[in-house]
């Protein structure tokens, strides 16, 4: 919604400056050409004119026009406009609620693909033998049983782990970033907290984690959508308590 903050601002300074109401009749000219841009100002202005067309063709692609976003940049340098201030304000209004109405939208659906492709995934991964079920509906795999000390009442540990998405996408990974993590147990989704607590130091674990016991309808950030199952490959390398 920056782009539209953007909008609406420039709207509030159009309107304080006392062309609210005043549309002045447009007559037809033809697009000029500029040298390429050289001077501090020149290359500052192509760059902002470019980042916000392509902001807006990337945040609401074909419902920005790209045309009519040049079309009134160069209506204002050229001291014409065809919407009064008010019209204006109102169409990033009713713009923005289209957007957000067609995001929810979205957004439900994916919550609901999501989590039936969750349950059919978990459904048939229990089945296998290597595979255990808690009663909370976690499901782990022992990849590697350490002998180290075990995490049933850890608070806070040390591992190496990488976060990957049913799609097979990587989402976190400490071994990408090459060095291991430290939790606090009470601070991290509740499938994770349960199953650490099922490993002892040195043991490598894969978990399948449930919506409900991830980040659920809420998702995480850009990469983690509401409703995903989460596979976590855990080496615990330390209960620090």
């Amino acid at each position: 919604m920056r782009f539209l903050s953007i909008l609406l601002l420039a709207l509030m300074m159009l309107s304080s400056c006392g062309r609210d109401d005043e549309v002045v009749s447009t007559s037809d000219s033809s697009m000029y050409e500029l040298p390429s841009p050289s001077s501090l100002g020149e290359r500052f202005s192509y760059a902002f004119g470019y980042l916000l067309a392509s902001s807006a063709e990337r945040e609401y692609g074909h419902d920005a026009d790209l045309g009519y976003i040049v079309r009134g940049a160069m209506d204002y340098a050229e001291g014409r406009v065809q919407m009064s201030a008010g019209e204006m304000n109102q169409a990033v209004i009713e713009f923005q609620q289209m957007q957000a109405e067609s995001n929810a939208e979205r957004t439900a659906e994916k919550t609901a693909e999501n989590a039936a492709a969750a349950s059919s995934f978990l459904e048939a991964n229990k089945k296998r033998s290597v595979v255990g079920v808690t009663s909370s509906g976690l499901q782990y795999e022992v990849v590697e049983e350490g002998d180290g000390k075990l995490a049933k009442h850890a608070e806070d540990v040390e591992v190496d782990y990488q976060l990957t998405l049913l799609d097979g996408s990587i989402a976190d990974s400490s071994y990408e970033r090459g060095r291991s993590s430290r939790f606090s147990l009470s601070s991290v989704i509740p499938g994770f907290a349960e199953g650490i607590r099922l490993m002892r130091e040195g043991s490598s674990y894969r978990f399948w984690i449930p919506p409900e016991l991830g980040y659920g309808e809420l998702g995480a950030g850009d990469s983690i959508e509401p409703n995903s199952l989460l596979i976590f490959d855990v080496h615990l390398i330390e209960v620090l308590d």
